[in-house]
């Protein structure tokens, strides 16, 4: 599984990781993300009326 997310309020406040444990999940490996290793790929927003649109991920 990979997760990604931004640095910072009010991201780092989901404490991922923590909640990554408690669901049995462990970290493995921590790496930069760039967009380009996974061009095939798009984001979305995966809730509201615009559920299917993508979505800028900057700086992760």
């Amino acid at each position: 599984m990979h997760v990604t997310h931004k640095p910072g309020n009010p991201f780092s406040m989901w404490e991922i990781e923590k909640l990554a444990e408690e669901a049995g999940l462990h970290l493995v490996e921590e790496v930069y993300f760039t967009t380009q290793d996974y061009s095939c790929d798009e984001n979305k927003r995966r809730d509201g009326y615009r559920s299917n649109d993508t979505f800028p991920v900057g700086q992760c």
